[in-house]
């Protein structure tokens, strides 16, 4: 019973976060586990396989291939976790990927599955776009399926600057009569201080809710370990985690993050890259 308490005292505070936020709009999961968490979802600059959740554009930077698989649970609840799986390869100058994510459980779903395809256009600039299937599930009221697409760029401005940018659904399509589909854009900086650590500065929009502020650091304490952190400002929430990067290509990542409001969630993330 206290179980089951918890579960929907949860439930509602996330719908009094989104609802009160961006009225009329679905639910907006962000799949890539620990490599988003550990990182505050500052993710417009992000480059390889972990690029598939964020930005497409990032793909470029494969060698030849990677793969992806991620998990979290938002504030400790297995009712609230994500699953995400994708994989991608290098042609040339181009690069293609799947990704499949689903956020939920038996009760209420939502599944997400895309095709992205990325291409290099000169030396310092890349744009990527993904085709999305979503799919929603509401327990003993029904189902529903749309297409959407994602598209994204970014651009070396020299040795230590580099801006991305990137927007989810820009069509902001229909899922009811009072419910769309949110449509979110978001422009980036990564700006590399040493050889050792990157800094990240991410600005965020959702149709009809405030703008989120980010920013993450990441920090090569030796070769094979990183140490990554961050914070949402405008969600007043903190970031954290590890990443072990084996010389075979695996790499094994941890994410944790602390919201004043619900409380903390973990991720993981294994990913190769070769």
């Amino acid at each position: 019973m206290i179980y089951r308490f918890k579960i929907l005292l949860c439930c509602l505070c996330l719908l009094i976060v989104y609802v009160d936020d961006a009225r009329g709009q679905s639910s907006n999961f962000t799949p890539g586990g620990a490599h988003v968490l550990s990182m505050g979802s500052a993710g417009t600059m992000f480059t390889g396989i972990g690029s598939i959740y964020t930005n497409p554009a990032g793909l470029t930077d494969l060698e030849r291939f990677g793969f992806d698989v991620s998990y979290d649970r938002r504030f400790n609840l297995n009712e609230l976790a994500t699953v995400s799986l994708a994989g991608a390869k290098k042609i040339g100058r181009n690069a293609i990927g799947v990704s499949v994510s689903r956020f939920g459980y038996s009760a209420y779903s939502e599944n997400r599955a895309g095709l992205t395809y990325a291409r290099k256009l000169f030396d310092k600039v890349s744009i990527g776009g993904s085709f999305h299937y979503l799919g929603y599930n509401i327990e003993n009221y029904g189902s529903a399926n749309r297409f959407t697409f994602d598209i994204g760029l970014q651009s070396e401005i020299n040795d230590k600057l580099s801006i991305g940018a990137y927007i989810f659904n820009p069509a902001s399509i229909s899922l009811t009569e009072e419910q769309d589909v949110p449509s979110r854009m978001s422009i980036g900086l990564q700006y590399t201080a040493s050889k050792k650590a990157k800094i990240y500065v991410d600005v965020s929009k959702t149709i009809n809710r405030s703008p989120e502020f980010k920013f993450a650091v990441d920090y090569q304490v030796v070769e094979s370990f990183s140490l990554r952190g961050g914070a949402n400002i405008s969600q007043s929430s903190l970031h954290f985690g590890p990443a072990y990067h084996m010389k075979n290509g695996l790499s094994i990542l941890g994410g944790y993050s602390f919201d004043n409001r619900l409380g903390h969630t973990t991720g993981l993330s294994i990913s190769y890259s070769k």
